[in-house]
């Protein structure tokens, strides 16, 4: 999923030439059949935590009237900034999500990368 530039973030410096992490923010807004979407991204390193969620333009974007309710989805999104606002690492991220919706959310694989870019 690419998030464009108008997302809602939270950003916090990081090193030149530092080492990153990012994962995927799932959503599991039907959990008995594991239907989930993609709401959002984390990249954190030593140096802080950064997030992006969907943002208005990218929900009206989704064309799966059935799949999920936009209006729900973006409640939830400004929900989560509300929630998620002054949370400076992942440790902290996880555990407010983790207590939320019945543990509705979850996060893909931890992915390294090296940037150059703060």
């Amino acid at each position: 999923m690419i998030l464009p530039k108008a997302g809602i973030a939270r950003l916090n410096c990081f090193n030149m030439r530092d080492i990153k992490k990012h994962q995927i923010i799932h959503y599991y807004h039907n959990k008995s059949t594991l239907e989930f979407i993609n709401i959002g991204v984390l990249v954190y390193s030593e140096a802080g935590l950064s997030y992006r969620l969907l943002d208005e333009s990218l929900i009206h974007q989704i064309n799966c009237s059935t799949f999920v309710d936009k209006k729900v989805l973006s409640g939830l999104v400004r929900y989560l900034e509300n929630v998620l606002a002054g949370v400076t690492s992942i440790e902290g991220f996880k555990s407010k999500t983790k207590s939320l919706y019945f543990d509705n959310f979850s996060f893909s694989n931890e992915v390294e990368f090296a940037s150059e870019h703060s």
